[in-house]
C-alpha cells in the first residue's frame, strides 16, 4: 500500500466507518455484523500501521516489473532488495555527473 496522504485518508475513513458500524451492530444486537466490522477495522488499521511504517513503493514500468520478478527468482532476493540497490546505484550515478 502506498504511503501517499490520499492512501492514509482513505484507510482511515474506512476504519472510522467500519468503528461506525460495530458500534451500530452493537446497538442492533447483531453478533455477526460486529464481528465483520471488527474484521475489517483491524485489517484497515493494519494497513494504516503498515504504510506509516512500512517503506515507500516504487512504480515502475511493467517491463522492468517483470525483470525485477525475473532477477528475484533467479537469485532468490526479494524484489525490494534489488529495487534499492538499483535505486542506489542510479543515485551513485548522478553524484559523479554533479
Amino acid at each position: 500500500m502506498p504511503g501517499s496522504l490520499t492512501s492514509r485518508i482513505v484507510v482511515l475513513a474506512t476504519f472510522a466507518a467500519a468503528i461506525v458500524g460495530v458500534v451500530d451492530a452493537l446497538i442492533a444486537r447483531d453478533g455477526d455484523l460486529v464481528v465483520v466490522f471488527i474484521v475489517v477495522a483491524v485489517l484497515q488499521l493494519g494497513l494504516f500501521v503498515g504504510a506509516l511504517i512500512g517503506g515507500r513503493l516504487v512504480s515502475v514500468r511493467h517491463d522492468l516489473a517483470a525483470w525485477l520478478d525475473e532477477q528475484s527468482a533467479v537469485t532468490g532476493e526479494p524484489v525490494s532488495r534489488i529495487v534499492d540497490r538499483c535505486v542506489a546505484a542510479h543515485r551513485s550515478t548522478l553524484r559523479r555527473k554533479e
